[in-house]
């Protein structure tokens, strides 16, 4: 399972934002968060991945665990949360696993924690921290997304 401090942050956070809008449509005023643009992810990149960090063996079992997310009708995106799945897993089954599990219950935990980690920390409900502060750390984020897909 994720972390109860990070699915605790991961609510408040979601709770304040309205949601992810592309880099076009973005008002100046928005905040990062809702300003950054939404990765747009095909199944081929999912398989990919699969194979990049679980290898040929396990392709069959990893696609298996992410089945279960994407067959309620609420749950969207699926290709999307499968990718966040795989990149909070790091190579792990068992973190699949939990993750999927997380995903299943509110697809927007796993959404934050692969995409927006550093956004979401700096964003704490309390927290007064610089505007600037904020963007680099959006940029961040989006920076080791594409990092991460590159590998």
């Amino acid at each position: 399972m994720l972390d109860i401090t990070l699915q605790g942050l991961v609510l408040l956070v979601w709770v304040q934002v309205v949601g992810c809008r592309s880099r076009e449509t973005a008002s100046s005023a928005a905040t990062p968060m809702t300003a950054q643009p939404c990765p747009k992810i095909t199944k081929d990149d999912v398989h990919r991945i699969i194979r990049r960090d679980f290898g040929t063996n396990q392709v069959a079992r990893v696609n298996a665990i992410l089945s279960r997310y994407g067959e309620a009708d609420w749950q969207r995106e699926p290709d999307r949360v499968h990718l966040a799945i795989l990149k909070m897993a790091q190579g792990d089954i068992e973190k699949v696993e939990s993750c999927t599990t997380t995903a299943c219950s509110d697809y927007r935990d796993v959404l934050v924690a692969a995409e927006y980690r550093r956004y979401a920390e700096l964003t704490w409900p309390g927290r007064s921290t610089p505007a600037l502060e904020q963007e680099k750390a959006a940029e961040e984020d989006r920076a080791e997304c594409q990092a991460w897909l590159r590998r």
